[in-house]
């Protein structure tokens, strides 16, 4: 079952809907990215968390309310859990800077690339230096910036011009 809240989809099981329909008027924290039935987190609610207990949803979502997602976990494993998590990403990240370290390099022939090409570099180099500098970058971005400029040289001016106008891009 879902239910659109303030542009948001809440998703639940159908055995569970019952939970919210009597529970109050169903909002979103856009900070926290939950839904709350009344005082109520709705993740809380349909895995009858009691309390020291929490709640931890799989993929990330918190909207996301079906069991098969949800996992009781108590204070102690959730943090445990978070530090493991946060170690895996630090050592993505590390390894994603090591790829993306020869992308700083001024390709030998940039001077025959022509204008747009040129520009397109410019760009994507400054993004991945900025990237690079900071204390907690984007994973995604750390891998996707190298990935584009190895395959720049190959791209035809419509290629060019579509990254140039596009909003990303400003």
């Amino acid at each position: 079952m879902e239910h659109v809240i303030d542009g948001r989809t809440l998703i639940l099981d159908d055995a569970d809907d019952d939970l919210i329909q009597s529970g109050g008027r169903l909002t979103v924290s856009h900070v926290w990215g939950f839904a709350r039935c009344g005082q109520r987190a709705v993740h809380t609610l349909v895995m009858g968390a009691k309390h020291g207990q929490r709640v931890i949803a799989l993929n990330g979502n918190l909207l996301d309310c079906r069991k098969d997602n949800l996992r009781l976990m108590t204070a102690e494993e959730r943090r445990a859990r978070f530090e493991r998590m946060a170690k895996e990403r630090d050592e993505k990240i590390s390894q994603a800077k090591a790829a993306a370290e020869p992308f700083l390099a001024i390709p030998r022939d940039l001077g025959s690339w022509g204008v747009l090409k040129t520009r397109c570099w410019q760009i994507m180099h400054r993004r991945l230096k900025h990237a690079l500098s900071l204390k907690h970058p984007r994973l995604a971005e750390l891998c996707r910036l190298p990935v584009l400029l190895r395959d720049l040289p190959d791209w035809s001016a419509d290629q060019c011009a579509a990254f140039l106008e596009s909003p990303e891009t400003g």
